[in-house]
């Protein structure tokens, strides 16, 4: 139960998504399929198998297009930096090439919460000891390395909504008219003629 609870709230959408996740070391086996848990999880989560022998036609964001071998020819959809909720976000990437073969039951796409073999991936495997540290024990904080926090690096989606009215002003110029000294050109040569920021620039 304890375990449950865990993986509970570490599982999406709650959790935010690690740059390089890892599948646990230790996991449970379903007695009755004979798999972890962790892998038959990953296909709740995002990892996408192939239903039947075939090759890839085309691979493209958001979508995977296959030819069975009996003919079917079938395009699978992929969320492509989907948003969530607590800033979280569900991304599916191929994990094939066009043209490439294919068996049943082979990974054709993986997402930022699974490894490459379909295993759910939501953390990371450290090597921890907990020590008194300065006076201070594990109630008070927890110490960890520079290597460990580049581990643990994070990524989220924030998503931003404005209601527009008849006393909006939308627009560059409309901003620069009102607030002349706020931002630098630098500033504004990221922003669109609509005043939203262009796709593809960092902010901050």
């Amino acid at each position: 139960m304890p375990n449950g609870r865990r993986w509970h709230r570490a599982r999406p959408p709650r959790q935010w998504h690690l740059r390089t996740p890892r599948p646990p070391l230790v996991r449970n086996l379903d007695n009755e399929t004979g798999k972890d848990f962790d892998t038959i999880y990953g296909e709740h989560l995002g990892a996408v198998r192939a239903k039947q022998v075939g090759i890839v036609r085309e691979v493209k964001p958001g979508a995977v297009t296959v030819m069975y071998d009996n003919g079917e020819k079938e395009m699978i959809e992929l969320y492509d930096n989907y948003p969530l909720n607590r800033k979280s976000y569900w991304h599916q990437m191929p994990t094939i090439q066009p043209g490439q073969a294919f068996e049943k039951g082979q990974m054709l796409a993986k997402s930022n919460y699974t490894d490459q073999d379909r295993a759910v991936a939501l953390g990371r495997n450290l090597r921890v000891a907990y020590t008194p540290y300065a006076g201070a024990n594990f109630e008070d904080a927890i110490v960890i390395s520079e290597s460990a926090a580049k581990k643990l690096t994070s990524e989220s989606i924030y998503k931003h909504s404005l209601e527009r009215n008849d006393r909006t002003r939308m627009g560059l110029k409309a901003h620069q008219s009102i607030f002349a000294c706020k931002f630098a050109p630098e500033q504004l040569a990221r922003m669109t003629e609509e005043g939203v920021v262009k796709p593809g620039r960092a902010v901050r």
